[in-house]
């Protein structure tokens, strides 16, 4: 008997429904005739203990890649939990209040009882094979994440729910310059950068192209950093 048929008429005998799954995932053409013979032997003699069934397959499927045919996983992006405080003047971080998606971020006094509201985090880094270090920013607080949703002077940079999309879509993924400021900007939008403008609390932070005065587009990570450059 072919070792192909003999691995078939095994499989109908041990599992039905759930044994024919490992049948439709592993090709038998592809493997030894003798680890076909010791397959069989195991189904058989294992059938009604499934996790181990579940386990052999895993196995195979590493030893044999044209077996199970897979995506690669998608590597774990990394968290950097941060504040971001405007150059000058000083004491004035990015924050957000509200849990509403589609509300606006501000800036406020760093620190004290609200200082959860300014707590960013860095999930990322992504598009790093097309040359860039780009991070979803989401506000620990709120749990949503930063968005710019129109690409004009002035507009309000907002907070929607994250992306669950790897990577995050362009208004969702947030750069960061290098050099002697860090500006941080979404993707796809080179010429915008966040503004914290004035220099009251709970002023809205909107988005703004590289002009005067520039301290209130250069930040500083107070707490850790993320990768940037």
């Amino acid at each position: 008997m072919e070792p192909s048929e003999c691995l078939r008429r095994a499989l109908d005998f041990s599992a039905g429904s759930r044994l024919s799954r490992i049948r439709r995932s592993v090709s038998a053409e592809l493997l030894p005739g003798r680890l076909h013979d010791l397959y069989v032997a195991f189904v058989i003699k294992r059938a009604r203990r499934w996790p181990l069934t579940i386990g052999l397959v895993a196995v195979l499927a590493l030893a044999f890649p044209g077996v199970a045919a897979a995506a690669p996983p998608e590597e774990a992006a990394e968290v950097v939990t941060t504040r971001l405080q405007r150059v000058a003047p000083g004491n004035m971080c990015l924050a957000a209040f509200s849990r509403d998606p589609g509300s606006i971020v501000v800036q406020w006094s760093c620190g004290g009882p609200t200082e959860e509201t300014q707590l960013w985090e860095f999930v990322g880094p992504y598009y790093v094979a097309q040359g860039g270090n780009y991070y979803l920013m989401r506000n620990k607080h709120t749990g949503l994440c930063l968005t710019a949703e129109e690409e004009v002077e002035g507009a309000p940079v907002l907070q929607q729910p994250c992306s669950t999309v790897e990577p995050p879509p362009n208004e969702q993924a947030w750069g960061i310059t290098t050099g002697n400021r860090q500006m941080i900007g979404p993707r796809g939008r080179a010429s915008l950068h966040i503004r914290m403008p004035g220099s009251l609390s709970g002023q809205t932070a909107v988005l703004s192209p590289f002009k005067q005065p520039l301290d209130e587009i250069s930040f500083l990570f107070l707490d850790d950093a993320p990768e940037f450059g």
